[in-house]
């Protein structure tokens, strides 16, 4: 139902209108993949189609997803064409890339951001394809180039490079780009023409490291603050094999009630940057647009993580925030983080604070109590109230009862199945 407003979107951040002059989806029984972008008429796999009950606890599904993704290829894909399957990162790289895009628009920042970090996760955690980069023309099958470079590193690559350019050029990059190579095929070189052509900007050493080079950096950040001199002196050493990768990156400093934000480039394997503050920070925050594809280790304390959940305001200053804090439940600092979490902004990481509590600690339970109930009565999404209702169940309280037979009469199914768990429980006391 959202087709023609997702055409629209895709035209107007594009600046390129969609090209073709019709657009069918056809939904395929036993289909064997999640889609397939033939230009004007996509076919879809039958999960695509769910009943309004089932829609209820979708949200940003994979159907969804999935229509997303084909309808992009619509333009990066149908319109410009990969000349290789070894170029698929001018082609699949993209659409998955417009998944987050349109998270984003339709949800708000912080569920474009919680998908783009799935997929960054995704692709750090697969070891095996360290030693390929995303651009490669030495494969056995075509299928190869389906992997999670090609999709996951994509996408957190894509995220870098428009958070490097700012949306203006990047955008306007993409659209260049399209209006050169309409109806022709294109090499990964030729999106870093049109993207330098437009922001004015030499890209070879982006597109070098993170479209020919494979890996990834592994980044070690540490901080010290010297109170004889006013100055954070902050260290990051690259771990990885081989040589540095040059990494761009904000870091925002937290001190005297104000933040400062500083833009630092990083050249070699162990750099170091010093910044005058009127008082110890309470939070020095790298990588602060989190747009880095990398893995970090940063030796803040749990202090700092506090501080960086009611401070820092991104999906993965929260996000990191609450696993820091699931890492040691029972220091109080952490249950406050927790017990915040559980009015998240994005509903997420609501989740992720509700599952985490544990209930047994009885200051946990007098604190979380009355906000589980209370999720339960008015969350707008039906999953929150469902992992609500799972904690308070496995109490065993009949005190709670009342909300589990209400929750019985609610239109979603993930709703009344853990309302019916929680139930069934209290009935085998």
């Amino acid at each position: 139902g959202t087709t023609p407003e997702m055409i629209d979107y895709f035209s107007r951040i594009l600046h390129y209108d969609f090209p073709w002059n019709k657009y069918a989806q056809i939904v395929v029984r036993d289909y064997a993949s999640g889609g397939m972008e033939n230009t004007t008429a996509t076919l879809l796999n039958e999960y695509v189609q769910q009943t309004p009950r089932q829609l209820l606890d979708a949200y940003y599904s994979k159907g969804q997803s999935t229509i997303v993704h084909e309808l992009f290829h619509q333009w990066f894909g149908a319109l410009v064409t990969c000349r290789s399957w070894s170029n698929q990162a001018v082609d699949e790289t993209f659409a998955e890339f417009s998944d987050g895009l349109w998270a984003e628009h339709q949800y708000g920042r912080d569920a474009g951001d919680a998908l783009r970090a799935h997929d960054v996760q995704i692709y750090l955690k697969t070891k095996s394809v360290d030693t390929a980069p995303m651009v490669r023309y030495h494969y056995r099958n075509e299928l190869d180039m389906f992997d999670v470079l090609t999709y996951y590193k994509g996408n957190g690559v894509l995220n870098m490079l428009r958070n490097y350019l700012g949306d203006s050029a990047f955008f306007s990059g993409l659209s260049h780009y399209l209006h050169v190579n309409a109806f022709k095929n294109a090499e990964v070189d030729q999106l870093r023409l049109a993207l330098e052509d437009v922001s004015g900007q030499d890209l070879h050493w982006f597109f070098d490291q993170w479209y020919y080079r494979a890996g990834h950096p592994i980044l070690d950040i540490r901080h010290r603050w010297n109170d004889t001199t006013a100055t954070e002196t902050v260290w990051l050493r690259q771990t990885q094999e081989g040589g540095p990768y040059l990494l761009p990156m904000a870091i925002d400093i937290y001190s005297g009630g104000r933040k400062q934000r500083y833009m630092v480039r990083m050249e070699n394997k162990l750099d170091s940057f010093s910044f005058h503050a009127s008082s110890k920070p309470d939070l020095v925050n790298v990588d602060a647009d989190k747009v880095l594809v990398a893995v970090i280790t940063d030796h803040q304390s749990l202090d700092e993580y506090v501080f960086q959940y009611f401070h820092a305001p991104l999906y993965l200053d929260r996000s990191q925030a609450i696993n820091a804090a699931i890492e040691d439940p029972s220091d109080a600092r952490s249950q406050e983080i927790l017990i915040a979490a559980l009015n998240d902004p994005y509903y997420g990481l609501r989740i992720n604070a509700v599952s985490a509590l544990d209930m047994k600690n009885p200051v946990i339970r007098n604190a979380a109590s009355p906000i589980l109930v209370q999720l339960i009565h008015s969350d707008s999404n039906h999953l929150v109230k469902a992992a609500a209702l799972s904690v308070l169940g496995k109490l065993r309280d009949r005190e709670y009862m009342p909300v589990f037979k209400e929750a019985l009469t609610s239109p979603s199914d993930a709703v009344r199945s853990a309302a019916g768990t929680a139930v069934g429980l209290l009935d085998r006391n």
